[in-house]
C-alpha cells in the first residue's frame, strides 16, 4: 500500500503537478495519522475489555470465598457452639459447687468438649482478596465504594482474628493435661483420671478460666454473627454489579 501511494506521488512530481503532490500528500499523512488513531481505539477498547473481564472474574471468586467462609464458619462453628457452651455452662455450675455429678465419665466429657475451637480461630480464607492486592488489581477496581467494602470486610476478618488471641483462655491446655485423650476412644478415663479431673474442675483457677471461656466464646459468635452479616450485604453488591453489568452488554 505505501508503495502504491509513493508511486502516485512520483507521478505527480513527473508531471510538475506540484501542488496536487502536497495535497496528496498532506492527505495521505492525515489517512496514516487517522488509522494510528484507529490502532490506538482498538488497542485501548481491547485492554478495556480485558481489564472488565478480569474484575468479573475476580469479583466472582471473591464471591465463592465468602460463600466458602460463611459455609465453614456454619460447619466448624454455628453446628457445635451451643454444646460447647453448654459444656461451659456445667463446668461453671461444677465449679460453683451447685451441680452434683452422678456419671463422672458422662460430665467430664462434656467439660472436656467445651475446648473445641479454644485458643483462637480462623475467622476464614483471603486467598482471591491477597492476589488481587498483589497483583495491584484492588487499586484499579473501577466502583470505588466496592472497592472500599471489599478491604472492610477482609480487614475487619484479620481484626477479629487478632482480637479472638487477645480473649483466648487457658481452657483447652487446662483440659487436656488432666486426661490421656484418645480419639477411637474418647471416653476412656481411669478411675485416677476421673477424680483427678473432679478435684481440678472444682479450683478457683479453673471457675477463672471457664469464665474467661465464656467471654471468649461469646465474643467468638457475635464476631461471627456480625461478619456473617457483612459477607452477605457484600454478596449482594457484587452481584448487584455483575448483573448491571450483563445487563449493559
Amino acid at each position: 500500500m505505501i508503495k502504491f501511494f509513493r508511486k502516485i506521488r512520483q507521478n505527480l512530481l513527473n508531471e510538475g503537478k506540484t501542488a496536487r503532490y502536497f495535497k496528496y500528500a498532506i492527505g495521505e499523512i492525515v489517512l496514516v495519522v487517522i488509522g494510528i488513531l484507529i490502532a490506538f481505539q482498538v488497542n485501548d477498547w481491547n485492554k478495556q475489555r480485558i481489564e472488565k473481564n478480569t474484575e468479573t472474574l475476580y469479583l466472582k471468586a471473591i464471591v465463592s470465598e465468602i460463600k466458602s467462609n460463611i459455609q465453614v464458619n456454619q460447619e466448624l462453628i454455628w453446628s457445635r457452639i451451643d454444646k460447647k457452651l453448654s459444656g461451659l455452662y456445667t463446668a461453671k455450675a461444677y465449679a460453683e459447687e451447685s451441680l452434683d455429678v452422678d456419671d463422672p465419665v458422662k460430665f467430664i466429657m462434656a467439660v472436656s468438649y467445651a475446648a473445641v475451637f479454644s485458643g483462637g480461630y480462623d475467622m476464614g480464607d483471603a486467598y482471591v482478596y491477597e492476589e488481587m492486592v498483589n497483583t495491584g488489581f484492588m487499586k484499579s477496581l473501577s466502583d470505588n465504594k466496592l472497592k472500599k467494602d471489599i478491604i472492610d470486610y477482609y480487614a475487619i476478618q484479620i481484626t477479629i482474628q487478632q482480637r479472638l488471641l487477645v480473649y483466648a483462655s487457658a481452657y483447652l491446655s487446662f483440659t487436656n493435661h488432666l486426661r490421656p485423650y484418645d480419639t477411637q476412644n474418647r471416653s476412656e478415663l481411669s478411675e485416677y483420671d476421673q477424680a483427678e479431673a473432679l478435684q481440678a474442675f472444682k479450683t478457683t483457677e479453673f471457675r477463672k478460666i471457664v469464665d474467661a471461656e465464656l467471654s471468649y466464646t461469646y465474643k467468638l459468635r457475635d464476631y461471627l454473627t456480625n461478619q456473617k452479616r457483612r459477607g452477605l450485604d457484600l454478596i449482594d453488591l457484587i452481584e448487584t454489579k455483575l448483573n448491571q453489568g450483563n445487563n449493559s452488554q
